[in-house]
């Protein structure tokens, strides 16, 4: 945007300037401004002194280390930007936030040639400025103002808004502490159920690993936003969506689970979107997909990153549009749900690979959590195994473990590279060789040698994580006598839906019945 002569007339090291755009900002903040409002000055007031081609301010939250937009931007508009993002160390926002000290960038595409994206210079513009605003010694926020060219007075006008932040900070809480005080007084917001306190089918944990990310979690599951679950195999992460759902708006409503890498590429978008009557030879009554069964609730897609690039673009287009059509209907549906997805692969790899579309991944990871294998958080390994055992005696009524320290130590010096699944199972077995005598940590410590020399390893070997399934779901079907599902199934024993295991078993080169 070029500059104005009256612009360009205003003398920045004037304090009579800067006391006068102070001035006008606190009248607005004492007539009870909303945050459009109070930000509709800031900008022209800032304009009326130089001209800037975009302007935004960011709220930074530090529990859960995301951003927000105050209010919508001035300004050139950046694609490809959800309104919550993560304070990312890559960022401007997230260069400001760590230093705590104003950012000049004068050439935005090289600064982040090396990321996937560069919003702000793929918007046009080469020229950024962002400051900190602090409020009792927290970072409250981020404010930006970005150019086209870099203006001929730019270090002036780095000092002059460097100058305006701290009255800008106090601004900025003073409104948000008026909505806090607002909602206060008008009560609990309507429709919107309290979080379920924690019950016995939600996470344990003890370590100060989990504790921090079980505190993210409660802080984004209220929120309306997508969450990406990452993690090795057997970590929980269904667990943990779920545990979302539940403390959501959402809660009463239903949680849906898509097994992305079961779903066969010619019934996908039966599968997922559903069908008419008549829509395709074999379809004769209407069918209700998973998008429309999740309708204001959760739907989630595990293990995401092994969908089919083909089906990846025709979800992306679901979430883009909010709508879908039944196949062989010409009518759409509104699709009102909450997306969490989840993934056991490495995602910047992914990226680089071409396995999974970056303009997918911007819609899903708005927050991410990852949750740490079990082998770095060995204290939560005691609490998992007494509720493992005691769920496990029940629904197999037998006699639960009785855990001696010497058991327990060896449970926890064990490396579990399949993780939770990987304890349940091995519960599953102690707890069939506790029937007819108490375990000793022999047998513990027997169980656990099995599964790390196998017949066609070295003595002294580790096991792979695909030897590690295949054995493990081996001695599912084999506990269950080989019923893939139903009661007393392998399915049932390995806590996952039967298509799942199919899925595994084909992958694995595992037949029912056979244990090579």
């Amino acid at each position: 945007m070029p500059q104005t002569k009256s612009a360009m007339a205003v003398d920045l090291r004037n304090v009579d300037v800067l006391h006068q755009v102070i001035r006008r900002l606190n009248d607005a903040v004492l007539t009870s401004v909303s945050r459009k409002g109070y930000f509709k000055v800031l900008s022209n007031e800032l304009r009326r002194i130089f001209a800037y081609d975009r302007l935004a301010i960011n709220l930074y939250d530090s529990d859960i280390q995301i951003l927000s937009y105050f209010t919508s931007a001035e300004g050139v508009v950046v694609g490809a930007q959800s309104s919550v993002r993560n304070a990312s160390s890559r960022t401007v926002a997230g260069l400001v936030i760590t230093s705590r000290e104003p950012v000049v960038i004068r050439d935005l595409a090289n600064q982040f040639k090396d990321e996937l994206d560069n919003p702000l210079a793929e918007a046009g513009l080469n020229v950024t400025i962002a400051f900190p605003l602090l409020v009792r010694d927290n970072v409250l926020g981020t404010l930006h103002c970005s150019f086209r060219q870099e203006p001929a007075r730019l270090m002036d006008i780095v000092d002059f808004i460097a100058a305006l932040t701290p009255f800008v900070s106090s601004g900025v809480d003073a409104i948000l502490s008026r909505e806090r005080v607002a909602v206060l007084e008008s009560g609990p917001l309507a429709g919107a159920p309290s979080p379920p306190p924690d019950t016995v089918e939600g996470p344990v944990f003890e370590s100060l690993a989990m504790k921090a990310i079980m505190q993210q979690i409660r802080r984004v599951a209220p929120l309306e936003v997508p969450i990406l679950i990452q993690g090795e195999t057997g970590t929980g992460k269904t667990m943990i969506a779920r545990y979302i759902h539940d403390r959501s708006r959402r809660a009463k409503h239903n949680f849906v689970k898509v097994n992305c890498p079961a779903l066969v590429t010619t019934l996908f978008e039966s599968e997922l979107f559903g069908h008419g009557k008549g829509a395709f030879t074999g379809a004769t009554s209407q069918r209700v997909g998973r998008i429309e069964m999740a309708s204001r609730g959760t739907l989630f897609l595990d293990e995401i990153g092994e969908l089919h690039l083909d089906l990846q673009s025709k979800l992306l287009q679901v979430l883009e549009e909010n709508s879908f059509e039944r196949v062989g209907e010409s009518f759409s549906l509104k699709a009102d749900i909450r997306l969490i997805a989840a993934t056991n692969i490495d995602i910047r790899k992914s990226l680089l690979d071409g396995r999974l579309r970056t303009d997918l991944y911007y819609r899903l990871a708005t927050m991410i959590i990852t949750i740490p294998p079990l082998r770095e958080r060995r204290e939560d390994i005691p609490v998992l195994a007494k509720r493992i055992s005691g769920i496990l005696s029940a629904q197999m009524r037998v006699p639960d473990i009785t855990f001696s320290m010497a058991i327990m130590s060896l449970l926890q010096e064990y490396a579990w590279p399949g993780n939770i699944r990987e304890l349940r199972n091995t519960i599953s077995r102690l707890l069939i060789a506790n029937v007819h005598r108490p375990l000793t940590p022999g047998d513990v410590r027997g169980l656990l040698g099995e599964v790390r020399v196998r017949p066609n390893e070295e003595p002294g070997g580790f096991a792979t994580l695909r030897q590690m399934e295949k054995r493990h779901i081996q001695e599912a079907l084999s506990l269950a006598k080989g019923r893939v599902s139903g009661p007393d199934s392998a399915a049932g024993l390995l806590g996952i839906p039967r298509t799942t295991l199919q899925y595994r078993m084909r992958k694995l080169g595992i037949q029912p019945g056979r244990d090579d």
